[in-house]
């Protein structure tokens, strides 16, 4: 399958936000920054309200900030007030069920709005927002939901299949949320204002929990050894593994 090649006209760079990336980087201060993030009293802070709230109350409110193309080309867009109001909604349904701040709810989905817009409810409230590789199999999501010791999975039935097998090793996980079998009709059910915690700079909340995939975990969830793989190539939440053929094992 080929990718066309997005190449931008001078007249568009002239628009970019980040016009000289080496300039930045050699003159980028901190310090300097940090003074644009809306903080709260006492050094509180919470990042969802600083990449969504401020926008959605603000002249960018009808901004879109979140275009989305599924495989079928089916198109969608969310303005920024939007994603505010639902990535509430995630969080006043995750308050319901009784998730509260500091816990691990993690994210095992493609990549859908449901994905970015849990994760906004997650941090909203508090909690620690960990997400998991989409390729990942039975083993891989059992080290990082044992270790992380997850109450909350958020997935879908199809890749929920995937726990299954390791369901039973992991205590803490309480329950496994369905996008496509009752939580986002949940969700989109609840209501659309929500009090946004007040963390701390270094607190979990702002530690997000990045499951960066590991090649050896995913080769043995799909039943295959490293000696077998030719080449991989991982686009966006897909990764494409080449095997050579001589090295299968025909058992």
């Amino acid at each position: 399958m080929s990718h066309k090649i997005i190449r931008k006209d001078s007249e568009v760079a002239k628009q970019a936000n980040l016009k000289d990336y080496d300039q930045m980087r050699r003159g980028f201060n901190y310090d300097e920054h940090v003074q644009e993030l809306v903080w709260f009293e006492k050094g509180k802070i919470n990042a969802a309200y600083n990449a969504i709230t401020k926008n959605a109350y603000s002249d960018r409110k009808n901004k879109v900030a979140l275009y989305y193309e599924d495989d079928e080309g089916n198109k969608e867009k969310y303005t920024f007030l939007e994603a505010e109001e639902i990535s509430n909604q995630v969080g006043n349904y995750l308050k319901s069920i009784d998730v509260e701040k500091g816990d691990r709810v993690f994210i095992f989905l493609p990549r859908i709005p449901a994905l970015y817009f849990s994760f906004l409810g997650i941090l909203k409230i508090g909690a620690v927002a960990g997400t998991l590789f989409a390729a990942f199999g039975p083993q891989a999501l059992f080290d990082r939901l044992d270790q992380s010791q997850a109450g909350i999975l958020i997935t879908t039935k199809e890749m929920a299949k995937r726990v299954q097998p390791v369901r039973k090793k992991l205590p803490h996980l309480r329950k496994i949320l369905l996008v496509d079998d009752g939580y986002w009709d949940a969700v989109l059910k609840s209501e659309k204002d929500l009090h946004i915690a007040h963390t701390d700079e270094d607190d979990d909340a702002l530690d997000l929990l990045l499951a960066v995939p590991d090649i050896e975990d995913v080769l043995h969830g799909q039943g295959l050894e490293e000696e077998a793989v030719r080449d991989v190539v991982v686009r966006g939440d897909r990764l494409r593994v080449g095997v050579d053929h001589d090295h299968l094992d025909p058992h």
